[in-house]
């Protein structure tokens, strides 16, 4: 028998007696188990196995010895059962296997190729195969003379010219019944295709049909090879690329050195941008959004051999892609100065070594803002972790492999640093051992007092406020004293005035890393603590200085409360000319101070300052 025409196969068995207890591995046809749990009863039983429930398909048939073994468990009385196996064996059966658009140029000529199968055993004469492009009918191939059973051939639907977009594309084989076929419900196939500028690279060569005068032209002035270095450039707007059948730009297999920029990729159903086989390309300047796998991929997991080297990320922003915004299994590659957000999975993902990940703002990505798997020697610095895995907060990256997190001065950025386990000496990354041992951002005194941090005590009166110097008060603390303030725990420094006119006040100076001040979105402060007056008004008020005014107030007032002497929060921040106004040789000075001043009656009546706790956040541009 051919088993090669063989379409479908069923397996029926008669029991006369079932399983008790019942048997789920007591049936197999040519040595591939049956599930049997359908027999049940210990009565006479008719059961069938097919390709849609068990092991009995098409591609298990044999051209001879097909064969049903039965068991009954330890139970040695078997009765006889009866197998009977059927097949069903197509005559003439014209199905359509594959639709073939190519990458066309909207409003440009391309043609069409199908491929045609008869799967049946006989040999088949004249046919006719239609081209319907969304739903209406669109062209009609008459060449075919005849096509023998088992055999392919490959039809095309030449000057097929449409409007950018996602189009359906329809054949059918034998569209005018012409061939009585054995199945007549499976002769057409749907897919859907986009015209656009899609973008194929499987070789060095593919490159230039590129060119205007290529196969698959870009418009002027999006595609040039410069030197030996191909440019796919300038596809925004209505050249934007989209895909609503797979990759909005692929290259692999190619050691040409290419640079994909101003480019905007979006809506593909694939990834936006796959590289694979290749090294020296370059990705820069452009967009990258909302495609629903990867919106770059670079490489697989599953090759290696294969993976890219040496591909540069610059400067895009890659945006609400329904996985890794980056996937990365390539080596000694860099993805820099990008924005990443808001992506459905990892911000960047990498499995491989030697990489570079810095400078990046890695924002709102539903898990890690890096994860780093099985991957060694990469380094990640600079970076602004914000608001990544939001549902875990403290969370924002994982590495289970040796990888570094800081250079020897710079770390990341991390807006929960604070809920972090490492803080404030550290920020610990998930997945192992892994640590930042440089985190930027945060500033408070439980690490650094003294040496990039200073607190001073203990009043301040309102000649010394309006002085336009920032040095009242000018008492530092001492070490027993900043432990006072390292942490929010109802453990505080206090301070009472000892002159008539005077405030209670703590004077807080910052020296910010350089590394922070290239550009500063935010600076916010909050101070924990309690502002109590013997007799007068409670209470406390927040400032900043203001290094560029020129006459009082010099003191810029970001919070108060003066409704009671408990403790309080007071918070606020500055936004806006932040290096002409609040930054002063990398130092930023913060005051607190009891709302009222110092008096004599009959008695003393003080003003008295707490500080509990006080933080510094600095979120970059």
């Amino acid at each position: 028998m051919d088993t090669g025409n063989v379409t479908f196969a069923e397996l029926t068995v008669v029991h006369l007696t079932g399983y008790d207890p019942i048997c789920s591995n007591c049936l197999d046809f040519n040595d591939h188990p049956l599930d049997t749990t359908c027999v049940n009863s210990n009565t006479f039983e008719i059961n069938t196995w097919n390709s849609a429930n068990s092991n009995v398909t098409p591609e298990n048939v044999t051209s001879s010895g097909n064969h049903a073994d039965y068991r009954r468990g330890d139970d040695p009385y078997v009765n006889i059962c009866n197998a009977i196996l059927t097949l069903n064996d197509t005559g003439n059966d014209l199905v359509v296997s594959n639709i073939d658009i190519g990458t066309p140029r909207p409003n440009h000529d391309f043609t069409v190729y199908a491929t045609i199968k008869n799967d049946g055993s006989e040999n088949v004469g004249h046919f006719n195969v239609s081209l319907f492009v969304n739903g209406s009918f669109y062209a009609k191939n008459t060449s075919i003379t005849g096509l023998n059973g088992g055999e392919s051939t490959t039809v095309s639907f030449e000057n097929v010219n449409l409007s950018k977009g996602c189009h359906e594309f329809r054949v059918f084989a034998d569209s005018d019944s012409e061939i009585s076929e054995d199945i007549e419900t499976n002769n057409n196939m749907t897919v859907n295709g986009q015209v656009g500028y899609v973008i194929v690279i499987e070789s060095d060569d593919d490159f230039e049909k590129l060119n205007t005068s290529g196969s698959a032209p870009l418009p002027a002035g999006c595609f040039k090879n410069e030197s030996g270095t191909y440019y796919i450039q300038n596809l925004t707007g209505s050249y934007s690329i989209e895909n609503c059948a797979g990759n909005g730009i692929t290259i692999e297999n190619t050691n040409a050195k290419f640079v994909i920029t101003n480019c905007t990729i979006l809506n593909c159903s694939g990834s936006g941008i796959y590289l694979h086989n290749l090294s020296n390309g370059t990705i820069n300047g452009s967009e990258i959004l909302n495609n629903s796998f990867y919106g770059i991929k670079v490489g697989e997991v599953a090759q290696p051999g294969k993976n890219p080297e040496f591909v540069n990320i610059t400067n895009n922003t890659i945006k609400a892609n329904k996985e890794d915004g980056v996937d990365l299994a390539g080596f000694n590659c860099t993805i820099e100065n990008n924005i990443i957000k808001d992506n459905h999975d990892n911000g960047i993902f990498v499995y491989g070594n030697n990489s570079n990940i810095t400078r990046n703002i890695i924002q709102n990505n539903s898990d890690y803002g890096v994860k780093l798997y099985n991957s060694y020697d990469n380094y990640v610095y600079d970076n602004e972790f914000i608001g990544n895995n939001i549902a875990n907060p403290g969370h924002q990256a994982w590495d289970n492999s040796s990888n570094y997190w800081n250079t020897t001065t710079i770390g990341n950025y991390w807006t929960d640093w604070d809920d972090n386990s490492g803080a404030p000496g550290n920020y610990s990354i998930d997945g192992g051992t892994a640590k930042d041992y440089e985190p930027r951002g945060l500033f408070v005194f439980s690490v650094g007092a003294g040496t990039d941090k200073w607190a001073f005590r203990w009043q301040i009166n309102q000649t010394e406020f309006d002085s336009g110097s920032p040095v009242y008060p000018g008492t530092e603390f001492t070490d027993a004293q900043y432990a006072n303030i390292t942490e929010d725990d109802d453990v505080r420094q206090d301070d009472q005035t000892s002159t008539d006119g005077y405030y209670a006040a703590h004077r807080f100076n910052f020296s910010i890393n350089s590394s922070l001040t290239s550009g500063i979105d935010k600076i916010n402060v909050t101070w924990i603590g309690k502002g109590d007056h013997d007799t007068s008004t409670d209470g406390a008020k927040l400032y900043i200085f203001n290094f560029s005014a020129t006459a009082a107030p010099y003191y810029k007032e970001l919070d108060s409360d003066t409704t009671t002497y408990e403790e309080i929060t007071l918070t606020g921040g500055v936004t806006s000319n932040i290096f002409t106004d609040y930054i002063n040789g990398n130092n930023v000075t913060i005051l607190v101070n009891q709302t009222s001043a110092q008096t004599t009656g009959f008695v003393i009546e003080y003003s008295h300052i707490w500080t509990d706790y006080i933080k510094l956040v600095i979120t970059p541009e």
